[in-house]
């Protein structure tokens, strides 16, 4: 027989690659679930940092009043825990309540990952009204946590001419951020 079709993969190499492929798994999970966990903190802040500055946006291009309010069901203001979701609409009276013919603008889900957001300073815990200026009554911060605590929280801030932005560990009066427990 020629000596080109016998050559093939000796026991010790058959034994030696999945060991090294298990072991180089190992020390990459950890890193891995880090990675994916922090990503996931930033996308939802950067989503919900999205939702702000649309909200003020419509406020200022249809010339109304716009609020932002914690919503458990996609069509009522009635959670002050907007990790489980809120939304986006035209709020004609300014009650900061949705009544009939008031536009919803925009629904977003619960925040995936055990994760909570809560708002922080502001003279109401469950909703931000933009003016049709684009202005809002008060300053304050969300803060955005997940699993690792206070040292990685997110805030999100809005000052009184409604702008808004992430500020990682604190809130808008540059205060360390707390999770709640």
């Amino acid at each position: 027989m020629n000596e080109k079709y016998l050559r093939g993969f000796t026991l010790i190499e058959v034994l030696v690659v999945p060991a090294v492929i298990v072991i180089t798994m190992r020390l990459a999970a950890p890193s891995f679930q880090q990675f994916t966990r922090e990503n996931r903190h930033v996308t939802q802040s950067n989503d919900f940092l999205a939702s702000l500055r649309y909200a003020r946006n419509q406020a200022v291009t249809k010339r109304m009043y716009v609020t932002v309010c914690g919503s458990t069901d996609g069509s009522t203001c009635d959670s002050s825990q907007w990790e489980q979701g809120w939304i986006v609409y035209l709020d004609n009276d300014s009650d900061r309540q949705v009544d009939a013919g008031e536009e919803i603008l925009k629904v977003y889900k619960s925040l995936s990952g055990s994760n909570s957001l809560r708002a922080i300073l502001f003279t109401s815990a469950n909703s931000v009204q933009f003016r049709p200026t684009g202005w809002v009554d008060s300053t304050g911060s969300f803060v955005l946590c997940d699993g690792r605590g206070a040292s990685s929280a997110r805030g999100i801030s809005i000052n009184i001419s409604g702008q808004a932005r992430v500020n990682p560990g604190i809130d808008v009066n540059g205060n360390a951020l707390n999770c709640p427990s």
